[in-house]
């Protein structure tokens, strides 16, 4: 139930988790960065990289505290560490400098640049923000203070009354005061009020992302009425493409996708788009935010009695799945019609990234997945980005490593999984279905393979007259590249389907990567034929001295080629037949036992490729 109670930690996005702004500090030139900026741009990086871990986080190596700016000007054991009248006379520019016997930091001297920071910062008068001072950088307890908490982002939504204003006369509404006391605080005034054509143009491509059709226009141009902008700011809200044009937005947030593009052997989501269709009909049935949020984290943990989904009318069509993020308890929890509802809100956490399990990968890549989850969780609705926590505390905001992987332990032992919404009948029909049909696919299946085999063994006699067709065909096709293979289907006795693809097959990469063709290949090669004789009985190849004519040569090897594959064939019936044998002597406890034995080896290789 971990979800369930995070469920309800609803929150803004905020800049940072400080409390307060830092003291206001004399502006800066132009172009130039002020006191405060240049601490946390140039200085504090410096600390936290080479100095907090020796003198932060509760440690004072020689009685010297670089946790906050008192403790700076306290100095250590040594004395002072810093002379603000004299910056090049401080002790901290001494030792980073390597002179005078102190040498900082013990690891290694800083850049150059490094030091010039260092050094002007000390001329500036050593800024060094309030809120930076309080927070102390690193935690090392990783505790969360009560100021951290007061933070605004953290507070609860409010009314908060409007602000006074000048022009008294232009707000209509208590939000038009929030806009003007801005606009009047930076000196602007408000522009004149758009005409009904622009209005009803910028309101619709607004809240529906679709221009307004002629007919719409002409109507509102023409009424009169006080509410006329009322009622269509409503016909707009109203409108299907209201909840289409704005769940964009929080889908881009949810990083919504179908697919795994990124992979090769990608996991699909075809029942992502109800995740989709949801968002959709959340925005459409005006769902309160707090349920918004609570249905995309622990929607398959709330209770029927729970708040309403107002998505009636809406459940899932029966017999389809949906993707379900959830506890292994959970699955006992019966599908009710609300549930329904509220399934597809768990695309939330569901829709995320698969990587890669193989090469000893498995626990990195769950790793990854659960860390998608967090980032998703946070940055969607706490506004805050965690993952630096993964590997060590975050350097400025309490956000602890214990934290993160106490939300780790959470998703840890969730699962993905489709759950079927139909009832139980449907589902046994469904799956005993299924289960005929596969069967009889793989019936098909072997039948196929059974027939291919039939087919391939019963054109093993004819394997010579196809290499030498073959070869002919190529050699006619130098000279008239469009001559058809039915001119040496010898009077109809071969297949011309089959003569096209012996040429193919003799002429493709894969036959320049088998031993057993170096003889075609060689062959084949000769420059110039040379009349001879022409011996095809022969047991091995012609003698490269001898005088034979290619044609010869090649219906030598067509012959031997032939003679090879019949071998294999006889070889892998008889094996075949052994381990039936073995199999039918075999008890029915022990036919498991029996080994079913190996055809591999050129020979195998040999009946795959032809």
């Amino acid at each position: 139930m971990i979800l369930l109670a995070l469920a309800l930690m609803i929150a803004t996005p905020g800049r940072s988790l400080f409390a307060t702004d830092p003291a206001p500090t004399a502006k800066p030139a132009a172009g130039e960065m002020s006191g405060d900026e240049f601490f946390e741009r140039k200085i504090r990086p410096l600390f936290v990289q080479h100095c907090y871990s020796c003198h932060a986080k509760g440690q004072k190596k020689g009685g010297l505290s670089l946790a906050d700016r008192a403790g700076m000007l306290a100095g250590g054991e040594s004395g002072a560490v810093v002379a603000l009248e004299k910056p090049d006379e401080s002790l901290l520019i001494a030792a980073v400098e390597h002179r005078g016997g102190t040498e900082m930091p013990p690891n290694g001297k800083l850049s150059d640049g490094e030091i010039a920071s260092l050094r002007k910062w000390i001329q500036l008068g050593l800024p060094w923000p309030e809120s930076a001072s309080k927070s102390g950088g690193i935690r090392a307890s990783g505790s969360i203070t009560e100021e951290d908490r007061r933070f605004w982002s953290f507070q609860p939504v409010q009314d908060v009354a409007p602000p006074a204003v000048k022009n008294a006369a232009w707000p209509r509404r208590p939000l038009d005061q929030f806009v003007l006391a801005q606009l009047e605080a930076t000196g602007l005034s408000p522009v004149g009020e758009a005409d009904k054509r622009t209005f009803i143009r910028r309101a619709s491509f607004d809240l529906i992302g679709l221009p307004p059709t002629p007919d719409d226009v002409a109507a509102f141009v023409a009424d009169e009425s006080p509410l006329a902008h009322e009622r269509l700011i409503n016909r707009l809200l109203e409108s299907p493409h209201y909840g289409e044009r704005w769940a964009r937005h929080w889908l881009d947030v949810a990083r919504y996708g179908e697919d795994q593009a990124h992979t090769f052997q990608a996991r699909m989501y075809p029942s992502g788009y109800r995740y989709r269709d949801w968002v959709v009909t959340a925005l459409n049935a005006d769902m309160p935010y707090n349920q918004f949020v609570i249905e995309q984290i622990a929607g398959d943990l709330l209770p029927d009695d729970a708040h309403a989904s107002s998505l009636s009318g809406t459940a899932l069509a029966a017999g389809q799945s949906n993707a379900v993020v959830t506890e292994p308890a959970a699955s006992a929890v019966p599908l009710t019609s609300r549930r329904l509802e509220r399934l597809p809100a768990l695309g939330y956490l569901a829709l995320g990234p698969v990587y890669y399990k193989d090469a000893g990968c498995a626990g990195k890549a769950e790793s990854d997945e659960v860390d998608d989850r967090i980032d998703t969780l946070c940055r969607g609705f706490l506004g805050l980005t965690v993952s630096c926590a993964r590997c060590h505390d975050h350097k400025f905001d309490p956000i602890p490593t214990q934290d993160y992987y106490a939300l780790a332990g959470v998703f840890a032992s969730t699962e993905y999984r489709e759950a079927p919404l139909a009832p139980d009948d449907i589902v046994k029909q469904f799956d005993a279905k299924a289960e005929a049909i596969k069967s009889l696919e793989k019936k098909l299946a072997d039948t196929q393979t059974d027939e291919a085999r039939k087919l391939g063994e019963s054109l093993v006699p004819n394997i010579s007259k196809y290499v030498i067709a073959a070869w002919k065909l190529q050699e006619a096709r130098r000279t008239d590249p469009k001559m058809s293979a039915k001119s040496f289907t010898d009077e109809g006795r071969l297949h011309e389907f089959l003569i096209d693809r012996w040429s193919q097959f003799l002429t493709s990469d894969l036959v320049q990567k088998r031993a057993y063709f170096n003889t075609y290949k060689s062959f084949t090669s000769s420059s110039a034929e040379k009349p001879g004789v022409n011996d095809t009985t022969a047991e091995s190849p012609p003698d490269a001295d001898a005088v034979v004519s290619i044609e010869a040569k090649v219906e030598w090897f067509g012959v031997a080629l032939q003679q090879q594959i019949s071998t294999a064939i006889r070889t892998r019936v008889e094996l075949e037949a052994a381990y039936a044998k073995q199999l039918a002597a075999a008890a029915d406890a022990d036919k498991n036992k029996v080994a079913k034995p190996k055809f591999d080896g050129p020979m195998a290789e040999l009946l795959k490729d032809i």
